[in-house]
């Protein structure tokens, strides 16, 4: 029988797709939190969880008791402006001990942070809940406003029927910076001293909080290289710098500042009026016209891949098996394993991080290179830095819940494999009736 690992997002060490993550319930004053919703939405589906069996092959019993109480919650929320601005997604709470929602219907209102149950097993381990978000293809192409894998920053501008959150400016190497701005802030032909020209591309991101206004200048990587202040208060003046700045039409030039960029019917005068900010970088501070037309202007609302959001779709098959090139490539799956072939039993066992009892001599050709590479998988899933990267990443792949496709999602275990030897088939048996117990059909994906 397999080992129960905990999983994490998006893949287990078996390296099975693994569409969310285990949360365990956190304690106040020594009681454990129930399970809330996260969001507003309506009741899509609820399955009391099973009675709690003794008997060892009973299919909740893989590996340790695993509660199969489960509620999907349906979610719908307006991103921006027009009929594409509505979202549907859903919800998934997995391993409830106890649904606790008062007399449970298909469709009812469920609002945000009421309590829907109490977190239950895993393999054995208590209270503890497998948790995710999903959606369809459309739905995520309207949430993130495209349908490839990173935003197509360096041919057109973010998108207009939706803006939020931070600001970002696309400034290609071409753009130049002063060493001072024009006497007249709107003043496009700017006649001071040429003082940088950017060697590489680079992103400005403008946040505002509690009044402060910083623009960071970052590398297409995302990597922040240089930072710079406006006066205190700048956000809480906008309208007054804006009135000063743009006086024939102050209301655009608040959007300008604001968002980087016009959205309300009133136009900027002149139509190519600047946008001057100081931006720093490697060696000092120059002033660039962000209003350039050379410049590209985002929102979070674009979920620009420099913040960590990337579409990963190139799992070309229907299997479980994460095969993404993109993603082991970008955890270095496919890199020299934790434990080298070359090395002997008695050197991997001494190792701290084997948390495997010693195999007995039949065993060496069987299971060591499984354990050394599940062992490799974990040290690399587990770290921090690797959750960090995939933590915005959205994942297009089968959905494990799924109650008619085990076979084709699963079938690859019955087959020798770069984990090792093949399930039998008395195992695969085995855990295609645990996974019958928790599923529940079809799910978006």
């Amino acid at each position: 029988m397999r080992c129960a690992w905990r999983w994490l997002f998006p893949i287990s060490f078996d390296l099975n797709w693994h569409g969310g993550t285990h949360l365990k319930a956190p304690t106040e004053r020594g009681d454990f939190l129930p399970v809330r919703a996260i969001a507003d939405g309506t009741l899509a589906y609820f399955r009391k969880p099973s009675p709690v069996e003794a008997n060892p092959d009973a299919p909740l019993n893989y590996g340790g008791w695993t509660d199969n109480g489960c509620i999907i919650l349906r979610h719908e929320t307006e991103i921006g402006e027009g009929a594409s601005s509505k979202v549907v997604f859903y919800s998934i709470y997995m391993h409830l001990s106890k649904i606790t929602l008062a007399e449970p219907i298909k469709g009812m209102r469920i609002f945000r942070k009421d309590t829907l149950g109490e977190a239950g097993k895993i393999y054995g381990a208590n209270h503890k809940i497998h948790f995710e978000i999903i959606a369809d293809d459309n739905q995520v192409t309207r949430l993130t406003g495209r349908n490839d894998r990173e935003l197509a920053y360096r041919t057109k501008s973010g998108r207009t029927d939706s803006c939020w959150g931070d600001m970002y400016f696309y400034l290609p190497p071409e753009v130049m910076g002063f060493s001072d701005r024009p006497t007249v802030w709107s003043d496009s032909n700017n006649k001071s001293s040429f003082v940088v020209r950017p060697p590489v591309e680079l992103i400005i991101r403008m946040r505002f909080n509690k009044g402060q206004c910083v623009l960071t200048t970052h590398d297409v990587n995302g990597e922040c290289i240089g930072e710079h202040k406006e006066a205190n208060n700048f956000e809480y003046d906008l309208f007054e710098v804006a009135s000063s700045r743009y006086p024939v039409c102050p209301s655009a030039g608040y959007e300008l500042l604001r968002f980087g960029r016009i959205f309300g019917p009133d136009a900027l005068t002149p139509a190519n009026a600047a946008h001057w900010r100081q931006i720093a970088f490697p060696g000092g501070v120059a002033w660039f016209n962000l209003n350039a037309s050379t410049v590209g202007c985002f929102s979070d609302a674009d979920f620009p891949h420099w913040q960590g959001w990337n579409l990963i779709d190139d799992d070309t098959d229907d299997d479980s098996h994460c095969q993404s090139p993109y993603l082991r490539g970008l955890l270095k799956l496919d890199e020299d394993p934790l434990y080298p072939p070359h090395r002997s039993l008695a050197e991997i066992s001494a190792n701290p991080n084997y948390k495997h009892a010693p195999l007995k001599p039949e065993e060496l050709g069987i299971y060591t290179k499984k354990y050394r590479i599940k062992q490799h998988n974990q040290a690399i899933i587990q770290k921090e830095s690797s959750q960090k990267l995939v933590s915005r990443c959205i994942f297009k792949f089968p959905s494990e819940w799924g109650k008619s496709d085990f076979d084709t999602r699963y079938g690859w275990l019955l087959k020798e494999s770069e984990l090792g030897e093949a399930m039998p088939q008395a195992d695969y048996e085995k855990l295609k009736a645990h996974q019958d117990a928790m599923a529940f059909g079809r799910t978006p994906r």
